[in-house]
């Protein structure tokens, strides 16, 4: 799993503000035996992508009272021949919650539609498939570089019916 946040802020080893993803998965239900793989998802059935994520620092509470409730964005690009997909098609909010001094920690699940990732085909799609999601809280601090945004990126992922 690949992930950044911004702002990443450190001075002398000290944490000032940091982000970052505590979980990023992809799953299918029912799910699967713990022996079978869950990198291939079927298509014609909904799949959940969950997600957690945390800020920690001492400019946690200056900058979460700046900024609104999080904006979450879930996409999907092909590996080879296939379409680049907003999987989500309306934005998703998670409130900020209460201010805490420290740390602060939200969770979200999305659930995609079925039918959304089309299938491996062979020549035409692949059915190959990266998943980015996206948080971002706007602020109103002055000055640029006070928005909170974080990328995470779920590993490739096959979407394939199964036989």
């Amino acid at each position: 799993m690949y992930t950044t946040f911004d702002p990443r802020v450190e001075v002398g080893g000290v944490n000032l503000f940091l982000g970052e993803f505590t979980k990023l998965a992809l799953r299918q239900n029912p799910s699967p035996p713990h022996h079978v793989s869950n990198r291939a998802i079927d298509p014609t059935r909904e799949f959940y992508i969950d997600m957690e994520w945390r800020v920690t620092g001492v400019e946690v509470p200056m900058r979460m009272h700046a900024v609104g409730d999080w904006q979450i964005y879930a996409y999907a690009e092909s590996v080879g021949p296939g379409p680049e997909l907003h999987l989500k098609d309306s934005n998703e909010v998670e409130p900020k919650g209460p201010i805490l001094p420290g740390t602060m920690t939200w969770n979200h699940t999305f659930t995609v539609p079925a039918n959304k990732l089309p299938e491996h085909t062979g020549t035409t799609t692949s059915g190959v498939y990266m998943i980015c999601v996206v948080v971002f809280a706007n602020s109103n601090l002055p000055g640029p570089g006070n928005d909170v945004v974080g990328f995470g990126e779920i590993p490739v992922v096959l979407s394939e019916r199964p036989q």
